[in-house]
């Protein structure tokens, strides 16, 4: 599970509950590797996820404004890429 720190990272002091605590040590020597380094992992999966979760809802906003594709366009179009073969992108109607 874990990563090696990359050269550029940058040091951040972390205050948590003395449960929370208890748990990332406890889950570190679980995958064995230190606790700064899970908790990094932790962060930067909460940044991305959170970057998902954004995406997703600027879809859905899309969406309720009628910002949408015909689906068997979509259909072919994602076909096609998945096949390899030159494929145009639908437009939003």
């Amino acid at each position: 599970m874990s990563q090696p720190v990359p050269a550029t990272s940058k040091e951040l002091t972390l205050h948590l509950p003395a449960e929370a605590l208890e748990r990332l040590r406890a889950r570190a020597a679980e995958e064995h590797c230190s606790e700064a380094e899970l908790a990094a992992e932790a962060v930067v999966a909460f940044l991305d996820d959170d970057a998902w979760v954004a995406a997703v809802n600027e879809g859905l906003r899309a969406a309720d404004e009628g910002r949408t594709v015909n689906w068997d366009e979509a259909k072919a179009y994602l076909r096609n890429k998945a096949a390899g073969r030159p494929a145009e992108k639908p437009r939003c109607g």
